[in-house]
């Protein structure tokens, strides 16, 4: 049985936000979780589960 999240993941691929290729996601992706796109070298953070979101990574400031 699949989750809600990978429904939507196999129906519309995920893709980087700075380049538009689709990312190779781990099968069981955390809130937060940082990953690399393997096609342009982005950081990106998930930034949201239901729907699976991915966005640039941007490191907080102190």
């Amino acid at each position: 049985m699949l989750n809600d999240w990978q429904d939507a993941a196999s129906s519309e691929p995920t893709v980087c936000p700075a380049c538009g290729a689709p990312i190779g996601l781990p099968e069981d992706p955390i809130l937060g979780e940082v990953m690399w796109c393997d096609a342009c070298g982005a950081e990106l953070e998930v930034m949201s589960l239901q729907p699976l979101r991915v966005e640039l990574f941007e490191e907080e400031e102190k």
